[in-house]
C-alpha cells in the first residue's frame, strides 16, 4: 500500500472535515454557515422570481418542482426542517388544486414531503403520504417503474426508522421493501449500475444489522464479482463502499473461523467427522484469505486515486465559490 505524505494527509483530512462527498457530489458541511446562507438566499431568490413568472401564466413548471426540492434539501441540511416542510406543503396544495388528479409533479412533491416528515420524526404522517404515492405510482406505471421504486425506497427508510422505535416489529416489511427495490433496479438498470449498487448497499445493510451475515456476504460477493476488471465503475464511491463492507464481513468471518478451527483441533482425534470439518474450514479460510487480499488491494488503489482527485476537485470548488461569493457581495457594496 502506497504511503501518503503527512502534509498531504493533513490537507486531505481538513478538506474532508469541511465537506461531505456523496455520489461524486460535494456538499458543504454545517460549519461553513456563510456559504450555506449564500446558497439558501440564491435559491430563495430564484424560486420567488420563478413563482412570479408562473403566476402570470397560471401554471406550475417542472423547474419549480425541482428548485423547491433542492431548496428543501438545503434547508434540511441546515436543520431548518419546519421551513422545508412548509415549503413543500404549500407546493403540494398548489399542485393538488391546479394540476390534474395524481399528476407526477404532485406525487414527486409528496414523496419529498414524506422524506422531510420522516426526518422530523412524524412517521405516521410520512408513512401515510408515502403509501399514497406508492399506490398511485403502482397503478399508473407498474410495480417496477423507476417512479414506483423511488416511493418504495422512501417507504423502506420510513419503515426502518419506525421499526427501530418499536422493538423491530416491522422487519419483514422492511426486508420486503429493500428486496423489491433491488429487484426493480436489476430490471431497470442491470447488474452493473450505480442505482443497483445503492439498492445492494441498502439490503446488505439490513441483513448485517439483523445478523444475516451469510446473506450479506452472498449479496456483496455476487454484486462485486459481476463487475468487469476494466470497468470504470470499480472506482465509483458506492462500489468502494461495498468493497469496504465485504472486507469487514470477511474479516469478521475469518475471526469466527479461527475460533472454530481451534475447537476442531482440540477434538481432531476423536472422530473422522471432526477432522473432515476441520479440513473444510481450512480450505474455506484459504479461499477467503485470497479474496480478502484482493479486496484490500482494490481498496488501496481506489483510496490513493480518490485522495488525489479529492484534493484537485475541492481546490477547484473552493476557487469557484470564492469568486461567486466576491461577485455577489462585491455588487452590494
Amino acid at each position: 500500500m502506497s504511503k501518503v505524505p503527512i502534509a498531504a494527509r493533513k490537507k486531505n483530512s481538513q478538506l474532508k472535515f469541511r465537506y461531505a462527498i456523496s455520489r461524486n457530489k460535494i456538499h458543504i458541511k454545517h460549519e461553513n454557515k456563510r456559504r450555506l446562507a449564500l446558497e439558501e438566499n440564491k435559491l430563495q431568490y430564484e424560486l420567488q422570481a420563478l413563482i412570479k413568472k408562473e403566476n402570470k401564466k397560471s401554471e406550475i413548471g417542472k423547474y419549480r418542482v425541482v428548485l423547491t426540492a433542492k431548496l428543501a434539501t438545503l434547508l434540511c441540511d441546515v436543520l431548518k426542517l419546519g421551513p422545508a416542510e412548509k415549503l413543500l406543503r404549500d407546493l403540494l396544495v398548489q399542485c393538488s388544486n391546479e394540476l390534474e388528479q395524481n399528476h407526477h409533479y404532485t406525487i414527486s412533491t409528496a414523496i419529498n414531503l414524506s422524506s422531510v416528515l420522516r426526518k422530523q420524526g412524524k412517521l405516521m404522517q410520512a408513512k401515510g403520504l408515502c403509501a399514497w404515492t406508492l399506490r398511485v405510482n403502482m397503478k399508473t406505471y407498474g410495480k417496477y417503474h423507476t417512479r414506483t421504486l423511488l416511493s418504495v425506497s422512501v417507504m423502506a427508510q420510513i419503515v426502518r426508522q419506525y421499526s427501530a422505535m418499536n422493538h423491530n416489529l416491522f422487519l419483514k416489511e422492511e426486508e420486503k421493501l429493500w428486496r423489491w427495490a433491488l429487484q426493480g433496479a436489476h430490471l431497470n438498470f442491470g447488474m452493473n449500475h450505480p442505482s443497483t449498487f445503492y439498492a445492494v448497499a441498502n439490503l446488505s445493510d439490513f441483513c448485517w444489522r439483523y445478523g444475516k451475515k451469510v446473506d450479506t456476504e452472498a449479496l456483496l460477493r455476487k454484486s462485486l464479482s459481476g463487475l468487469p476488471n476494466e470497468s470504470q465503475l470499480r472506482y465509483h464511491p458506492i462500489v468502494f463502499h461495498l468493497v469496504q463492507e465485504l472486507i469487514i464481513v470477511l474479516q469478521d468471518k475469518k475471526l469466527q473461523q479461527s475460533q472454530k478451527q481451534s475447537m476442531c483441533i482440540i477434538n481432531d482425534n476423536k472422530n473422522s467427522i471432526k477432522k473432515t470439518s476441520h479440513e473444510v474450514l481450512e480450505y474455506s479460510a484459504l479461499v477467503d484469505e485470497v479474496e480478502l487480499e484482493n479486496l484490500i488491494k482494490w481498496e488501496a488503489s481506489r483510496s490513493s486515486m480518490e485522495d488525489k482527485r479529492l484534493v484537485h476537485v475541492l481546490e477547484e470548488y473552493e476557487l469557484e465559490h470564492a469568486i461567486q461569493f466576491e461577485k455577489y457581495y462585491g455588487s452590494k457594496k
